[in-house]
């Protein structure tokens, strides 16, 4: 009973470090958008200001946007004002990955 006890507490342990963590990315422009027609109808999303990558790279270059996904379309709206005015703007993760590149939740832009 006790080694199904310990086996049972090394599990949860080795799950809880394989979780993924929620990238945010504050103060930053965003240097490219990238859309084309053989990326999973996904875009992809890179801000000026390097990130440590939460899906696998040691340093992140690419946010994923799904633009069907409720209120995504909204969020490449606000990217594409921010790109064209220059406006810093603060990205947040999902903690969830597509390939190597996280999945984007939201877009902070303020004045």
């Amino acid at each position: 009973m006790l080694r199904i006890y310990h086996i049972y507490i090394i599990v949860c342990l080795a799950t809880l470090s394989l979780s993924v963590s929620a990238t945010e990315v504050r103060g930053t422009t965003i240097k490219s958008l990238w859309v084309n027609d053989s990326s999973n109808n996904v875009i992809f999303v890179e801000p000026t200001n390097s990130f440590e990558s939460a899906c696998g790279l040691p340093q992140g270059q690419y946010f994923i946007l799904e633009p069907d996904l409720p209120n995504m379309k909204e969020v490449y709206s606000m990217l594409l004002a921010a790109m064209m005015s220059g406006r810093q703007v603060t990205i947040g993760g999902k903690g969830e990955c597509f390939k190597y590149h996280e999945k984007m939740r939201y877009v902070y832009l303020s004045e």
